[in-house]
């Protein structure tokens, strides 16, 4: 709940948790994405985490997060 998909693809068994905002993204298959994370506002954070193509489009896959998570 209160989670925000604009412009997303999400693939099969993917889980959004609550209040997780996602512009412009494509999320890889059985991906968790965590409460509050924020991907698509911020391209400089988000290319430090995930791969951004040139368009400006983000792919997550489950590795890049929990890379991301062992970092914060």
């Amino acid at each position: 709940s209160y989670a925000v998909l604009d412009h997303a693809v999400l693939l099969p068994y993917v889980t959004v948790e609550r209040s997780a905002r996602l512009r412009r993204v494509v999320v890889d298959r059985g991906v968790t994405i965590p409460a509050g994370l924020v991907v698509g506002e911020d391209p400089d954070e988000d290319a430090r985490w995930f791969r951004v193509t040139e368009g400006g489009v983000t792919l997550i896959t489950q590795p890049m997060l929990e890379a991301r998570a062992a970092a914060l």
